[in-house]
């Protein structure tokens, strides 16, 4: 049978293409429609377009698809592009009903247990109660195996009621430009990378993907966007408030305010730039920051006074660096300090409170214990002073003894304090006199250790026996 051309046709039903050709290939048993017409060169029909219809795959049954092709420009019949594909209906699942309502329909115990599953695909009643109904399935619960469908049933399904989930694929060759508003329900997609953009030659359009759920009575409001922004000097990513922004604009986007972002892990090649950390990283479980240079414009601190550690038992520092005339402070009330004086003394000062070492201290330089003359200078505890020179000492408290090649300057009040304790030296100088604590109450010397030759200068007494 060759082709049928018509100027204009009528018909009050329907138009039936047929191949008589028995056929399983694929994209056999084809019939088709060309749309052809003349153009001012020649008088001649030229073909414009074709639908065609034909079978699906190689198996003997009935599924077939449609294909639509045109001419894009000088091609013949024979050599149309495909554009468009629609493929046959794929029955994902099928069985008996278990129930049905007005806008729903509980499919059978086998059906799939993800939730969203069948999502926007058709499910149709092919035998029982509601028998040639087809539905679109907008939710699906896999645990109660309940479907939701976007209108109502004209006959509810009932547990009688037999049934096929339908998924059906439409091929695209080419680009696909749509000027309004795409709907769908909870859509997945299968590429794997999306790209936006495509053609764009201009650096000051800003790109990314608008988000919005409403304010429970309006649509289009207090929207979000995960855009790259082209308005800075150099373009970014921004998470970001939008309010109104309904997708259509080309340009920038009015950023109302940037918004929230929560992450598990955050990996940083470059530098981290903040003006505000609020709250606590990691919310409220912290997390660790991990990073080559932390740089802190203002201070780093604790959660609480006390609350936080520098390092740990396991993990010590290297150096410390800190700057001149700084200090570092102790206590609730920074009553402590340790500081280097660098702008007055040059001294590293400790201030603010007594400083006790509970272990033994070594001097390699000079010492020198107090500033003025009317400070008190305290020893406590078994204390041994080994020196060349020991000057204006004060009291000493508890000390064993004072081991001095030259000791210079007054004791203030009893060595050793209410239990006097031996002084030991090589020479002891006195500048006035040696004198017991009391009258009679300490001897030169002892019946076992003598004294060697005692040398009294001319015109000096040993007076032994002075009256009181």
């Amino acid at each position: 049978m060759g082709d049928l051309k018509v100027d204009l046709l009528e018909v009050e039903d329907n138009i039936i293409c047929k191949n008589t050709t028995q056929s399983n290939v694929d994209e056999g048993q084809k019939s088709f429609l060309v749309f052809a017409g003349k153009n001012e060169l020649k008088d001649e029909f030229n073909s414009l377009a074709k639908i065609e219809g034909c079978h699906s795959g190689t198996s003997a049954d009935k599924k077939g698809k449609l294909i639509f092709k045109v001419n894009d420009g000088d091609d013949n019949a024979d050599t149309l592009h495909t554009m468009m594909t629609i493929g046959p209906a794929n029955v994902e699942n099928t069985g008996t009903a278990q129930a049905g309502g007005n806008t729903s329909i509980t499919l059978a115990s086998g059906a799939s247990s993800t939730n969203d599953e069948y999502n926007n695909y058709n499910v149709k009643i092919t035998a029982g109660t509601g028998s040639g109904q087809s539905k679109k399935i907008t939710a699906y619960n896999g645990t109660s195996k309940v479907a939701t469908v976007d209108s109502a049933w004209t006959t509810n399904p009932s547990n009688d009621s037999e049934y096929s989930v339908i998924s059906a694929t439409v091929s695209i060759n080419g680009n696909l430009n749509i000027n309004n508003v795409v709907s769908s329900t909870n859509t997945t997609i299968s590429d794997n990378l999306i790209k936006l953009g495509q053609k764009s030659i201009v650096s000051n359009k800003d790109l990314g993907i608008i988000f919005t759920q409403g304010d429970s009575t309006n649509t289009n409001t207090a929207n979000k966007g995960l855009i790259w922004d082209s308005s800075p000097g150099t373009p970014e990513f921004a998470l970001i408030g939008c309010n109104n922004e309904d997708g259509t604009t080309s340009g920038n986007i009015i950023i109302d305010n940037y918004e929230n972002l929560r992450v598990k892990d955050l990996f940083v090649t470059g530098s981290v730039t903040a003006t505000n950390i609020d709250g606590i990283i990691g919310a409220n479980t912290p997390a660790a920051i991990t990073g080559t240079t932390i740089t802190a414009h203002t201070a780093i601190v604790p959660d609480a006074s006390g609350g936080a550690d520098i390092g740990s038992t396991s993990l010590e520092w290297g150096n410390i660096y800190i700057g001149d005339d700084k200090k570092i402070f102790f206590g609730a009330d920074q009553n402590a300090t340790i500081e280097y004086d660098e702008d007055g003394t040059d001294e590293l000062r400790f201030a603010g409170a007594a400083a006790t070492f509970e272990q033994a201290v070594t001097f390699d330089g000079a010492v020198t214990l107090g500033n003025a003359t009317n400070d008190t200078i305290t020893i406590l505890g078994n204390s041994t002073f080994n020196g060349t020179t020991i000057a204006n000492l004060g009291t000493v408290s508890g000390a064993t003894s004072i081991t001095s090649t030259n000791f210079v300057g007054a004791i203030d009040g009893i060595v050793g304090a209410n239990t006097p304790a031996a002084i030991t030296g090589t020479t002891i100088t006195a500048h006035t006199a040696i004198v017991p604590d009391a009258s009679g109450g300490a001897d030169i010397g002892s019946t076992s250790l003598e004294w060697g030759n005692i040398y009294i200068g001319d015109d000096k007494k040993i007076t032994p026996f002075q009256r009181s």
